[in-house]
């Protein structure tokens, strides 16, 4: 702001404070509107035809001495503020002044699109997509808050550095020392909602993960106040604004983020999971395109479905890619229906059932690609064990000629190990305890640990609603208390001093081990492949 200050004022004393004179105090437009106006009253009284140049020039010379004169002594002698223009926000170079600080609210894409929030309309369902065919990372994309790299206190930022540095303000009375209050501040999240912010912070460079996107970006600037030091007016509120963004990074070649067998039972009491392969609300994500025998699923049974998360590529893409049968690169009995369900690729197993009486099977391998040409590679594994459930119950001894006997193929009643990972009377899966661990199954010295229950989680029709392991209720061991399970029988002798002729049994539902007397009626008949 334009100021005075009387002569008689010291220097020290600030612009703003009070001079001692009770004189009247005149603004600077007021006072160039008197000079205006004296100047047309001049053009007034002298006729044109003797308005030459030279005489307008001395008129000018004339009356600018005397307005200097004037405006000294107003300076010096009449007033100690002169009332100016208030600073303000422009996000445009000066063009039009704003209140508030919504534009820096926007954020930049790798290919230099900028996205603002006034206009920008995505969201989970229907994200940015960003163009690159490189991967993106988390540099790449740009905000109004610094990165860590030449941000200490990311993911903040002080209105006050970022609307001086930018020079998004102006003051039209010269003064260059503006004061902001408020601070702008970004966050991260993935498709779960997860704040990854600290991950970000912590390597900027890092590539974003198809399998999380789409990304969430948070942009929130607070309400503040922009003022200068002298002056008045010297200061004019604004406010602030949020808003979030939702990008997707381009992924190519598709990937698969993980495969989800039955979740139900996830949160049972007693089903433990080894997190280094299993997510809760997901399934297994560890996958080894290297080595396909350590992907899921290792086990199998007629109409058992999981579905596959793909990134890059759509089910639909997928399955004209592949088919809707797919047959095994090696091995025999087995096939995959591919489908579509609820935005993920649903793969079915088919194969030897009790319908068919059984049939053969031998270790079956299958690979996925996401390419026309078979080139890229999605996913692969092998089944290993096939099992079929009778679909009812009765004695071990009819469990034992049913799978020997009945079924075509070879098949016998399956051991603890075939079925559970369990440490309950089986030395299982370290860190399991009395239930299954959801976990891939694996070989130890040439014997498998692990099985059925706990690659799938509960199966029984209720969960895989077309395949042959029907739910019933055994009679439950006297050491379980759960009503209603449903248990298998196992070829696996129990021996105790206490029970005679008792082998082991295991439950559908958890994988938990009990046993019970080899006449006992009430368990499941299920085999398995030798």
């Amino acid at each position: 702001m334009f100021r005075g200050q009387p002569a008689s004022q010291p220097a020290s004393q600030p612009a703003s404070q009070p001079a001692s004179h009770k004189l009247g105090i005149i603004s600077r437009q007021n006072f160039l509107k008197i000079f205006i106006n004296y100047l047309r009253f001049l053009c007034d009284l002298v006729p044109n035809s003797i308005l030459s140049t030279k005489f307008l020039k001395s008129l000018l010379t004339v009356n600018l001495f005397f307005v200097a004169g004037y405006a000294y002594g107003l300076n010096a002698h009449t007033a100690n503020i002169i009332y100016g223009t208030v600073p303000f926000l422009t996000f445009d170079g000066g063009l039009t002044e704003s209140n508030s600080v919504t534009p820096l609210l926007s954020i930049t894409l790798p290919d230099g699109q900028q996205l603002d929030s006034s206009t920008d309309t995505s969201s989970k369902s229907d994200p940015v997509n960003i163009a690159n065919t490189t991967p993106v990372k988390f540099s790449d994309i740009k905000t109004y808050v610094q990165l860590p790299s030449s941000n200490k206190n990311y993911p903040e930022r002080s209105l006050n550095d970022t609307v001086v540095s930018e020079s998004f303000w102006q003051d039209l009375d010269g003064d260059h020392t503006p004061t902001i209050t408020g601070k702008l501040t970004v966050k991260w999240q993935d498709v779960e909602n997860t704040d990854i912010t600290k991950e970000v912070k912590e390597d900027e460079d890092k590539k974003l993960n198809g399998c999380n996107a789409p990304y969430q970006i948070t942009v929130e600037a607070t309400g503040g106040t922009l003022s200068t030091k002298y002056g008045i007016p010297n200061k004019t509120d604004f406010t602030g604004g949020k808003h979030t963004y939702n990008i997707n990074p381009k992924i190519e070649p598709a990937e698969l983020c993980y495969a989800k067998p039955n979740l139900v039972y996830e949160s049972q009491e007693g089903v433990t999971k080894d997190e280094t392969e299993w997510n809760k609300d997901k399934g297994f994500y560890k996958i080894d395109l290297e080595h396909p025998e350590k992907n899921f699923p290792t086990t199998g049974s007629n109409n058992l479905f999981f579905d596959m998360k793909i990134v890059g590529k759509t089910p639909k893409d997928i399955i004209r890619i592949n088919g809707e049968r797919v047959v095994a690169v090696s091995g025999v009995g087995v096939e995959l229906a591919l489908s579509e369900h609820d935005g993920s690729l649903r793969v079915t197993l088919k194969g030897p059932s009790s319908a068919t009486s059984g049939g053969d099977f031998s270790p079956s391998t299958f690979r996925l690609y996401s390419d026309e040409n078979k080139k890229q590679l999605l996913y692969g594994f092998i089944i290993q064990r096939w099992y079929i459930a009778q679909g009812g119950t009765a004695s071990l001894p009819v469990a034992d000629n049913y799978c020997r006997n009945t079924l075509k193929g070879n098949y016998q009643v399956p051991r603890r190990a075939d079925y559970t990972n369990s440490n309950y009377w089986l030395a299982g899966t370290p860190g399991a305890g009395r239930a299954a661990m959801h976990k891939i199954s694996y070989k130890q010295e040439n014997e498998w640990i692990g099985g059925l229950f706990n690659e799938w989680g509960a199966v029984t029709k209720g969960f895989y609603p077309d395949s042959d392991w029907t739910r019933f209720a055994s009679v439950a061991p006297g050491w379980i208390s759960e009503p209603n399970v449903t248990f298998y029988w196992t070829r696996e002798y129990h021996e105790s001093k206490w029970f005679k002729e008792h082998y082991f049994v295991v439950a559908a539902n958890s994988g938990a081990i009990g046993d019970g007397p080899s006449d006992n009626g009430t368990y499941g008949i299920a085999c398995v492949s030798e």
